[in-house]
């Protein structure tokens, strides 16, 4: 029986270029011009068409990497609605776009935009922000919408490690307030799936893992199975920001485990059609 032909394996490196060039330039905050990036990535795959051997693979790859550079670029781009266009923002209206925490008195939790006060009515709007509330007038859940005062902070303008951590969730401002500068608007606004099942199920996973193991040590490793790491002490998170690795919070156990779950896959494939 005639083997299927290994299509695979190209597809597989192409497609890893193209991430790496996204991770590298997130990671590193690596910033150049867009078009640049295309003229160079357009140049590189048309020398190696006249390349030979090694020489064409390296090139196919850099240009691969160039592309997934300029498609990270991109996603800095915002629309003209985006908050941070508006001269000015009396308050602004959103929907809880994670699971927020609570710790110490106070919630946190990332906030997607839908419009803003620009001193006359509410218009549309876009962009993601951390808020932190002081002892809101109900706890902060998943699909909320709230209507919250004031401008938000641009995150460029903050430094250290946590910015870059927070820009490389597309966050672009941070918000801290008291509950009465806060009103909940509806309760019912996100995905109903994430709402009703997967929101429980983080709880009691958060809660076991607290209950089981002290303080600290439970935060770090309800950070590494949820993501976030929010419950972690002031000076934990500094070390993580110091040393530049507080990513690794961001990456939860379902990343690791769809990830793992790929790899699984492809390996099994290739055995299957090894001879």
């Amino acid at each position: 029986m005639t083997r299927p032909p290994k299509i695979y394996a190209p597809v597989l490196i192409i497609a890893s270029a193209f991430t790496l060039g996204i991770i590298l330039t997130a990671q590193f905050d690596f910033r150049t011009s867009i078009p640049l990036l295309v003229i160079a990535a357009i140049l590189l795959s048309s020398l190696s068409f006249g390349a030979r051997g090694n020489w064409k693979v390296i090139a196919v790859l850099v240009a691969f990497i160039l592309l997934g550079s300029t498609r990270c670029e991109l996603a800095d781009i915002h629309p003209k609605k985006f908050w941070q266009n508006f001269d000015y923002i009396g308050a602004v209206r959103g929907i809880v776009a994670d699971f927020p925490e609570y710790k110490n008195g106070r919630w946190s939790a990332t906030i997607g935009i839908v419009s803003i006060d620009n001193g006359k009515n509410f218009i549309e709007s876009s962009g993601k922000i951390k808020v932190y509330i002081d002892e809101p007038e109900k706890e902060l859940a998943y699909g909320q919408l709230w209507e919250i005062e004031g401008s938000p902070y641009p995150v460029d303008k903050h430094s250290g490690g946590y910015s870059a951590y927070l820009r490389r969730q597309g966050i672009s401002g941070t918000m801290w307030l008291s509950g009465k500068d806060a009103v909940l608007l509806d309760e019912d606004r996100g995905n109903i799936f994430l709402r009703k099942i997967i929101a429980p199920i983080r709880k009691t996973i958060s809660d076991a893992v607290m209950s089981s193991l002290p303080s600290e040590s439970g935060a770090l490793l309800e950070g590494m199975l949820l993501g976030g790491g929010r419950k972690l002490p002031p000076q934990t998170k500094k070390f993580f920001a110091d040393t530049g690795v507080f990513h690794i919070l961001a990456v939860s156990g379902l990343h690791i485990g769809s990830v793992a779950l790929v790899l699984q896959w492809l390996l099994r494939k290739k055995a299957k059609l090894s001879p």
